[in-house]
């Protein structure tokens, strides 16, 4: 399956109707492919039961289950290692450039509405913002 690997702000944004972009973020979260991976699933559980968002862990968790059945969904392993991933100038880059080069290797498209992450150079051609048109 062809997809995106859709960043934890994506994910945060598809489930939780207090965020600007819920709408639009889980429209295109049903529609069309993906996949999550340890490190996106473990950072929206970990934003979601913050205070930012202050949903219950078995929310969080249920939405997670509630994707992961979805026939549109795939998952991926986080079988990328960290010395191959890009040099980053920024200490908060260094899991993005990450998830960046797993959806590179897996041959997928970087789904975020993160602008630093769209102007980064390690970034280019693989990650844009699906709510844009």
């Amino acid at each position: 399956m062809k997809g995106n690997l859709p960043d934890v702000n994506l994910l945060l944004a598809a489930a939780w109707d207090t965020h600007a972009e819920h709408n639009q973020a889980r429209a295109w979260l049903l529609r069309t492919g993906f996949f999550t991976c340890p490190i996106t699933e473990l950072g929206f559980i970990r934003v979601s039961i913050s205070p930012a968002y202050s949903a219950r862990y078995e929310d969080a968790v249920g939405f997670l289950s509630l994707l992961q059945s979805r026939s549109n969904a795939g998952r991926l392993d986080d079988d990328v290692n960290p010395v191959d991933v890009p040099a980053v100038t920024r200490y908060k880059d260094t899991t993005d450039a990450y998830l960046v080069k797993l959806a590179a290797t897996h041959q997928l498209d970087f789904a975020t509405l993160d602008k630093g992450i769209l102007r980064a150079d390690w970034a280019k051609g693989i990650a844009y913002n699906p709510l844009l048109p």
